[in-house]
């Protein structure tokens, strides 16, 4: 439960809520008058002007749009656990170059060997990672070639991008395709993440590079294995080429 005091004139309640569509437009805080000196009269009391939502959309909404876009981008990295104990305000700081995105299932997120400009952070959905491979030849007489592999998928509270920043590559190893009818992610521009987030002298960032170290291991041992599969699997077929009939040995 969190209390915010409003003590200034003209602030409204249930802008917000007004802003939300129209299946999620419940109020999400109640208002309660707190006793006090400061009252619109001498009296005691408060004085409120109540508007209802056909002229709050012809009047004020726009103007509180912006608003409500950073609340939802707040409430998106509060989700996240890597920012559990960060502060609103910091959050509300941070998110201001942030984008949240919504994907459809087969969207591409981010595409092998492109710039990388922005780290996304997953708040909703499945997403597969596809990685470009090469498959060593299975003997000295064969060729190495090249394989598009799934290698695994991300969800809630991974963050696409943290490798290729480590390694100082900036050009994305792996492509990244939503796999769920609905995908939710907060583009959070290179700059903002290297130097508010990764830099946070909270230890975030070292937090975020000691979990990545452990994703990476796990995830270049199961490569491995599934190179040395494919590079099996082909030679296998070339050894049931050889054996065909009419075939040199």
């Amino acid at each position: 439960r969190e209390i915010v005091v409003i003590d200034k004139k003209y602030a409204g309640v249930g802008e917000l809520s007004l802003l939300a569509p129209n299946d999620n437009d419940r109020r999400t805080l109640s208002a309660v008058m707190r006793d006090g000196k400061k009252t619109f009269d001498k009296g005691g009391g408060c004085e409120l002007l109540a508007i209802d939502k056909k002229a709050f959309d012809a009047t004020l909404a726009d103007v509180n749009r912006d608003k409500l876009e950073i609340v939802r981008k707040v409430e998106a990295m509060k989700s996240l656990s890597v920012f559990k104990n960060w502060y609103s305000t910091t959050l509300t700081q941070v998110c201001y170059t942030m984008e949240l995105r919504t994907y459809n299932i087969n969207d591409k997120i981010t595409v092998n060997g492109t710039k990388l400009k922005d780290v996304f952070f997953v708040i909703e959905g499945t997403i597969s990672i596809d990685r470009k491979v090469t498959i060593p030849g299975y003997n000295n007489l064969d060729v190495e070639s090249t394989k598009v592999l799934s290698i695994g998928t991300d969800g809630p509270n991974s963050i696409l991008g943290v490798g290729e920043v480590l390694s100082g590559k900036m050009t994305w190893d792996t492509t990244h395709v939503a796999k769920s009818a609905r995908c939710v992610i907060l583009r959070c521009p290179l700059a903002t993440f290297v130097e508010l987030i990764l830099e946070s002298p909270d230890g975030t960032g070292e937090a975020i590079k000691g979990n990545w170290r452990t994703i990476s291991a796990f995830r270049e041992e199961r490569i491995g294995k599934m190179i040395e599969r494919e590079r099996r699997k082909r030679g296998e077929v070339m050894e049931g080429k050889r054996r065909e009939p009419g075939k040199m040995e």
